[in-house]
């Protein structure tokens, strides 16, 4: 959501789980995203450096306005979480009812790709030298309705919200603000085939 326009990603994923009981679970999942960011209204008139570099100032070297410039990101996300069925807190029949509702924390491992590149032609701005870290640490969970169709396949809506700690997701790289606090949702739909 920058400051011109909202941006659309896209994300598709796999996951696999066990069911230790009617109450806990365990799942590993594997997503791929890709979408663009934009600067938000406060940053518009910052200016950013080829290698990646955030200044305030104008200085001795090429330089663009954020305004005029956004970021290509790709994302692997690999994730393992607790899974924790909420019904089965309000009752004992929680596998006889149709829809539940899940709860899970999560801690992911997140590998980033990102490229800087013009709005006006789409041109590559960046040198190659804005990679982000290799691997980063990302926490934070889901919350999932599930809505059984029959005994081997439930139809999943499942809300993902992840704090991020690498600070260099994007791309961009600043001497200040080194404080973590992006994050990302992402919304899925699904389908869960039951193996018994």
């Amino acid at each position: 959501m920058s400051a011109d326009k909202t941006y659309v990603g896209f994300a598709a994923g796999i996951q696999g789980g066990y069911r230790i009981s009617e109450f806990l679970a365990v799942s590993l999942s594997l997503d791929y995203a890709k979408g663009k960011l934009g600067a938000r209204s406060y940053a518009q008139d910052y200016l950013l450096a080829p290698d990646g570099m955030t200044w305030y100032v104008p200085q001795q070297q090429a330089m663009s306005r954020y305004a005029d410039l956004y970021s290509d990101v790709s994302l692997f996300n690999l994730g393992l979480s607790l899974d924790v069925n909420v019904n089965r807190l309000f009752s004992k029949s929680a596998l006889k009812h149709r829809f539940t509702v899940w709860m899970s924390p999560a801690v992911y491992g997140q590998f980033f790709s990102s490229d800087i590149h013009v709005k006006a032609d789409n041109s590559l701005y960046s040198n190659g030298s804005t990679s982000p870290s290799k691997i980063s640490l990302g926490l934070g969970g889901a919350l999932t309705i599930r809505y059984r169709i029959n005994n081997s396949l439930d139809l999943q809506l499942k809300n993902s919200g992840i704090w991020m700690t690498d600070n260099n997701f994007d791309g961009i790289r600043t001497s200040f603000g080194k404080t973590k606090h992006n994050a990302m949702w992402l919304p899925q739909i699904g389908i869960i085939w039951n193996i018994k």
